[in-house]
């Protein structure tokens, strides 16, 4: 270990670069089964890159395979905020496939910027295995971070079963929703129901990504079903700048078709 730990080292320094991080994954993942603890000091020393993310990877199989308790601990003991915040997503999102209840509790206990965001995925993964169960859980949080990263989870996965329930879901539940769960819902929807995924893009209240969506679902409805796009766009009050462009756009498609 100690070989291989100072060979990325030298060969930095032989090649006049101070940045040893690519070469540090393989030795990272080469020792955690032996020496967790030496591992995660060198994941932690690693400069914050894509590299130290392929490491975190590399680590974490070994970590997971002493199951969710000894995961956990490791998680929470790393000092550095930010590797830890995204240990705990991580490791959160792995343990959800098998209980995702518990990675959810865990997730509620140790807010943070990283590792809140994996809410919605593991709230998914619950809503696979006991919606009724997920969507109780979501209404226990309380008004904040989580809650709101909760119901992004449960509209997803209403959405790609029940376009229409999970609107309807999200409007009993506006309050707590934000652009990220009108944006994930669109998405989710709007394979099933492009007209009603459509209508929920003016809810996203940062203009210029609400514009971009438009622009992007939209243009996409027009390419797949022409007629009923541009129906739809024809009869709805959208922005003026999108409509100018949405109708430029329509306009070359038809000189195109003839």
């Amino acid at each position: 270990p100690d070989g291989a730990i100072r060979w990325p080292r030298d060969l930095s320094k032989a090649e006049d670069d101070e940045d040893d991080t690519p070469w540090m994954i393989g030795v990272i993942q080469g020792i955690p089964a032996t020496d967790p603890a030496r591992a995660t000091q060198l994941l932690a020393g690693m400069n914050y890159s894509d590299e130290r993310g392929e490491a975190m990877a590399a680590l974490l199989p070994s970590i997971l395979s002493q199951g969710p308790e000894s995961a956990r601990a490791w998680a929470e003991a790393i000092t550095d905020e930010q590797l830890k915040q995204g240990a705990i997503g991580q490791i959160a999102d792995a343990l959800a496939q098998k209980d995702p209840q518990g990675p959810a509790e865990w997730l509620t206990q140790n807010p943070g910027e990283a590792a809140q965001p994996r809410m919605d995925d593991v709230i998914s993964a619950w809503m696979e295995k006991d919606a009724d169960a997920a969507v109780a859980y979501y209404k226990g949080l309380p008004s904040g971070e989580a809650r709101t990263n909760a119901l992004r989870g449960v509209a997803t996965s209403m959405a790609l079963q029940d376009p229409q329930a999970a609107a309807n879901f999200l409007d009993n539940n506006a309050a707590y929703a934000n652009d990220r769960v009108y944006q994930q819902f669109v998405w989710s929807s709007f394979g099933q129901a492009p007209d009603l995924a459509a209508s929920y893009i003016s809810k996203i209240g940062d203009a210029r990504e609400q514009s971009r969506m438009y622009d992007r679902m939209l243009r996409g409805w027009l390419r797949r079903d022409f007629e009923a796009a541009s129906n739809y766009i024809n009869s709805t009050q959208l922005p003026q700048e999108v409509n100018q462009r949405l109708q430029d756009h329509m306009q070359r498609e038809q000189q195109r078709r003839q």
